[in-house]
């Protein structure tokens, strides 16, 4: 047997084997160390590499956002209204779309400012509460989708300005409004 063929198959057989650890994790695989605090107290868990992120208590609400919640729980107070709700829990896609998943990934994570709903907790409304950022790029286009989506789902969107937020008044006949239609 030729030596050239000898090496051959021997350097084929440790590719092979090479791909094989890799694939069953064998190789280059180390011990994975989680940061002390993953551990709480626990004396025996491995050595601390990183120090645990320092959170602090923050309101759920901004200041301008707390006064509309107010004025939307005054102006209706035989309603329910929710603040920061994801837009999965108030939007479905329907199933039979084959990209199903790629228009489920466009809307989770995003949240609308206020729901308004009727006392079985179906939407009565949405109500997004813009300020300066909202003229940022990134934020038009989710702010469209959000337009799109909600259009498409049949359920009434509302925008207002930080600016002028509307007052008790202006909100029912924005509710009024949508009912006559």
């Amino acid at each position: 047997m030729p030596w050239d063929l000898i090496a051959a198959v021997i350097a084929l057989a440790l590719v092979i084997a090479a791909m094989l650890a890799l694939i069953f994790g064998r190789l280059g695989q180390s011990k994975r160390i989680m940061p002390a605090y993953y551990y709480e107290e626990d004396t025996t868990a491995e050595p601390v590499q990183a120090a645990p992120p320092q959170y602090y208590a923050k309101t759920p609400l901004t200041q301008p956002e707390q006064i509309l919640f107010m004025r939307l729980t005054e102006a209706f107070p035989d309603k329910i209204t929710l603040a920061q709700v994801a837009m999965p829990a108030l939007l479905g896609i329907e199933q039979s779309k084959n990209d199903w998943y790629s228009h489920f990934n466009r809307i989770r994570g995003k949240y609308v400012d206020f729901v308004v709903c009727r006392a079985n907790f179906s939407v009565e409304c949405v109500i997004e509460l813009d300020d300066n950022s909202h003229k940022r790029y990134d934020r038009i286009e989710s702010d469209n989708l959000k337009n799109v989506a909600f259009r498409t789902a049949g359920l009434p969107l509302f925008r207002c300005n930080v600016k002028s937020i509307p007052t008790v008044e202006q909100l029912r006949q924005w509710l009024d409004n949508t009912a006559e239609k």
